[in-house]
């Protein structure tokens, strides 16, 4: 007797989600169908969910082969069109070259809210780019370091402390920035806002045509105008407090006069941190490395 023919799997008539219907509907039509377009489907009612799945509508196979490719290509094309004319938000804060807390905060304030897909309409973002005053007060009261501070004005590191020390220039708020020797750690940063950055350019009898001439090693012309205050100490505090918070140990130190060294102390925890070599790291990426020469290190 001849051997039976093997049954021929049968054809799935399970209810689809979105993804698999998105891809049944391409198949059929030649169109880019996104899971998107079958819920723009849905509320222009030409589909109707049969229930769900995981708390994902599912369709029944008959009722997308039931919706006509002209159909399916009106949505298409309204996707298309408005993602043409328009940004995610990502591209926004690119295009605007904003934060992303300042756009949230104007779009907000202006009350432009996001369209589908979370994308923003173009011409909201251009009518927000040709705005000279708002514009013009994001770029004043945009934040910089103090080492951006001095580079957007062409002067050093060592000139701007001559600023903070004559009470020229104060931080105008803080935030917290990695310390580098670990991904988890952090220091407090003080930030200035443009704005003020620039004020010091109207500063009466400073010539910045003589401060951006000084060469590196020499003395800054601002030298007249104000004596640095003695921060070493300060410094060199604030390294050990960092260091105590992040490792939750106890870190002293202890000046002397023999030497003119600053001694820091520490206890190790139980997994015997922090080694030498991590607070070498520490010291190598904090505003204490300034005073390298001057620290000798020791655990306890």
């Amino acid at each position: 007797m001849p051997e039976p023919e093997p049954e021929q799997p049968r054809a799935s008539t399970a209810p689809l989600g979105s993804h698999r219907s998105a891809e049944r509907l391409s198949e059929r039509t030649g169109l880019r169908v996104k899971p998107g377009d079958i819920d723009d489907l849905v509320t222009a009612g030409v589909l109707v969910p049969v229930g769900e799945f995981k708390g994902n509508p599912i369709f029944r196979l008959n009722d997308l082969d039931g919706v006509s490719k002209e159909q399916i290509a009106e949505i298409v094309e309204k996707r298309q069109s408005w993602r043409a004319a328009s940004k995610s938000q990502s591209g926004a804060l690119e295009t605007l070259g904003w934060s992303r807390e300042d756009f949230l905060r104007i779009t907000a304030e202006r009350g432009i809210t996001a369209g589908a897909g979370g994308r923003y309409a173009l011409a909201d973002l251009e009518a927000l780019a040709a705005d000279p005053q708002l514009v013009a007060q994001l770029a004043a009261d945009r934040s910089l370091t103090l080492d951006e501070a001095a580079a957007h004005l062409g002067v050093r590191r060592l000139d701007l402390d001559y600023c903070l020390a004559a009470g020229w220039l104060s931080p105008h708020g803080y935030r917290r920035a990695a310390a580098g020797w670990h991904r988890a750690a952090t220091v407090t940063v003080p930030m200035f806002r443009v704005a003020d950055v620039d004020a010091l350019l109207t500063l009466d009898g400073v010539d910045w045509a003589e401060v951006r001439a000084a060469r590196p090693g020499t003395v800054s012309p601002l030298a007249e105008w104000t004596r640095l205050p003695v921060e070493r100490a300060t410094v060199i505090r604030e390294f050990c407090e960092d260091l105590a918070d992040y490792y939750r140990v106890e870190v002293r130190a202890r000046w002397r006069a023999d030497g003119d060294l600053w001694d820091i102390e520490w206890t190790r925890d139980r997994a015997g941190e922090p080694t030498v070599e991590q607070v070498e790291q520490a010291v190598g990426v904090h505003r204490a490395r300034a005073y390298w020469t001057d620290i000798e290190l020791r655990a306890i």
